[in-house]
């Protein structure tokens, strides 16, 4: 695709080929547009509005405008008025499309006489309604055909869905209208205050989504995410409301019973719900109530009246939960009694006297998806140049779905989120790590009860239904409240203790250690035979609490200088045949031995530097292995050495 612009300079003889290449620039880049940082669909407006009698409605469709899947405009200025085929069936869905057209145009209108070719053209849509017609779900076209406006040479029409109706009147369908979008990584409000980022940062980047707000572009806060592994993080209160459950218990061929209750939270959960009435010359209500999870509770209700009394209140279990419960005569529509004087002298008598009915909602959830619709034929455009308008009032767009994530109303101090949870960072060395996490809530020092418990569960009919093992409470106490419960922990690594204080041995030889193994990940390692370690050849004793002495020499053998930055001694249990396995490891930082070794040059280190007073060590041969950090032409690698001989250790 190339781009070809006019280059305009003085006392140039401008062509009318020259007008249409500059016109034809500036269209192709609005459509490339319309099309490349965004998406084809209907932009605003383009509302279907019934506007005839409850008997035979029409249809309006109202302003607005659309881009085509070419990049060009589709722009409504006044109502339209939509006619359906004649003879169509009542209750038959028709789709309403939009196609952009164009017609010869002469200036000014009332000349009379046509100039040819007309001077201008025309520009403006067709509505086409359709019940066979497919409509375009697939991706734009090539950017190399993108226009704002303009014919498309050798190319099908397109077609764009704006809704669909019916002649009985039912609300228009615009689930199948695609609308313009934004193609972004990140959208971001005027303020900064609110960011959605879209795809993965890099590698280490757990969200594919994440909505963020703050009170500046410097302070970020997490709302919403969804990872790598489609999981839904909510870091605020996220309340979901879905519709009512009900239930209807026929008790006759006039009275039934209808009990309503909230939708509740969980997977296949549901509310049983048992009533009964009592004392016939005062009426109770005994309501009993339970849940999926096992909770339970009963309400007892007072139904007053003399002579009557009604069940059409409600109710509140566990101070939350309302359970509404109306008697209704289906031949009225009105409450019913649920006693019925008998006369002076005569008991009455119950027309409710029990019931039970189990409220459960469907077995669903809440999933994000990309529905896939196939590409139909897109059909002729019929630009016949017949606009038809008529004046309505602007109409508002229903809203659908059956999930809205709202603030909750009034938030309350919950119990702190509590989860198990995989989660993906880095060490700092750089890679990456996965940690599995089990979150029983925040700290609480006081509190003793537990948070996380491990165990089984008991056979059905037990009355606990749980055997704890072990629990940890708010605190972190560890507990185990059966005698034979055991704990066994081994292979064990102990070290004398560890400060971040610089000063600490310990804590440098480690740092450093961490170093060397940071050079070998990073590919820094010494090619064989650059550096050779030479130890004694001939096998040494040593005795606990005497002093470990032994000579070791470096040797360059490298075209160039190396300078010698540490030495790191670990002196590692090696058995012999026979020989218990005793892994201990002792580790320093064999002070002074730095310098600079020239090529093919070596340099040996004898006592004290390599002495190691009162030698303690558990295992009954040691060998000695060095791990050196050099530096050759301003870059740092690394190599080790280990004593081919081993050193008996003597009491």
């Amino acid at each position: 695709m190339t781009i070809t612009r006019v280059r305009w300079r003085e006392r140039q003889r401008v062509s009318a080929a020259d007008l249409r290449a500059e016109q034809l620039y500036r269209l192709e880049s609005l459509g490339r547009h319309f099309l490349a940082p965004h998406d084809w669909g209907v932009v605003r407006g383009l509302w279907l509005v019934s506007n005839g009698s409850p008997a035979d409605p029409g249809w309006q469709l109202l302003p607005g405008v659309a881009i085509d899947g070419y990049g060009r405009e589709l722009l409504v200025r006044e109502p339209i008025d939509i006619e359906l085929p004649a003879g169509a069936a009542r209750m038959q869905s028709y789709r309403v499309f939009l196609y952009y057209c164009e017609s010869p145009s002469s200036c000014p209108p009332c000349k009379p006489c046509r100039d040819d070719p007309a001077p201008r053209t025309w520009q403006h849509v067709q509505v086409v309604v359709s019940k066979t017609l497919t409509p375009i779900t697939g991706p734009a076209a090539d950017l190399g055909l993108a226009r704002a406006a303009g014919a498309i040479p050798d190319q099908p029409a397109w077609p764009v869905l704006v809704g669909a109706v019916a002649r009985a009147g039912e609300k228009p369908d615009y689930e199948d209208v695609r609308y313009h979008a934004q193609r972004a990584s990140l959208l971001r409000s005027p303020s900064g205050s609110v960011a959605l980022r879209q795809g993965l940062l890099g590698p280490d980047d757990q969200y594919q989504l994440l909505l963020s707000t703050s009170p500046d572009s410097a302070s970020p806060v997490k709302r919403f995410g969804i990872d790598r592994d489609g999981i839904v993080h909510v870091w605020k209160q996220l309340e979901l409301t879905g519709p009512d459950l009900s239930a209807k218990i026929a008790l006759s061929e006039t009275a039934a019973l209808f009990i309503d209750a909230p939708a509740l939270a969980g997977i296949a959960q549901h509310v049983v719900v048992k009533g009964m009435l009592e004392q016939v010359n005062d009426p109770h209500l005994i309501m009993h109530w339970s849940d999926a999870s096992g909770a339970r509770e009963v309400v007892r209700a007072h139904l007053p009246g003399k002579e009557k009394a009604h069940l059409d209140r409600t109710l509140l279990v566990r101070d939350t939960q309302p359970i509404a419960l109306s008697l209704v005569n289906l031949n009225t529509g009105r409450p019913m009694q649920v006693t019925r004087s008998g006369g002076r002298g005569k008991e009455r008598t119950f027309i409710l006297q029990d019931f039970a009915a189990e409220l459960r909602s469907s077995d669903g959830q809440l999933a994000l998806a990309t529905r896939k619709v196939a590409v139909d034929s897109q059909g002729v455009a019929p630009c016949d140049g017949d606009s038809r308008s008529s004046g309505s009032g602007p109409a508002e767009r229903d809203e659908g779905g059956v999930a809205y994530f709202r603030p909750a109303a009034q938030p309350t101090p919950a119990p702190t989120a509590r989860a198990i949870q995989t989660v993906a960072g880095e060490r700092p060395d750089g890679m990456p790590t996965t940690a599995f996490r089990m979150v029983g809530g925040e700290f609480d020092e006081g509190d003793h009860t537990p948070r996380i418990a491990f165990g089984s569960r008991l056979p059905a009919g037990s009355d606990l239904g749980w055997h704890s093992m072990m629990t940890i409470d708010g605190g972190g106490r560890v507990r185990m409240p059966y005698d034979e419960t055991t704990l066994d922990v081994t292979h064990t690594l102990q070290l004398p203790p560890i400060t971040t204080n610089p000063t600490d041995p310990l804590t440098q030889d480690l740092l450093a250690l961490a170093f060397s193994a940071g050079l070998r990940r990073a590919g820094r390692i010494m090619p064989s035979g650059e550096v050779d370690v030479v130890f004694p050849a001939a096998e040494t004793k040593v005795s606990r609490g005497g002093t470990l002495t032994y000579d070791i020499t470096i040797k360059n053998n490298g075209a160039n200088p190396a300078t010698l930055k540490r030495v790191i001694e670990c002196v590692v249990g090696s058995p012999e045949l026979g020989e218990p396995a005793n892994a201990d490891v002792a580790l320093r930082t064999i002070p002074g031995l730095t310098g600079t070794i020239n090529a093919g040059g070596s340099i040996s280190f004898t006592t004290p530097s390599t002495d190691i007073p009162l030698f303690q060590h558990a295992a009954a041969h040691v060998v000695i292995a060095v791990e050196i950090v050099v530096a050759i032409l301003g870059k740092d690698y690394v190599f080790s050495g280990v004593s081919t001989t081993k050193m008996k250790v003597t009491d």
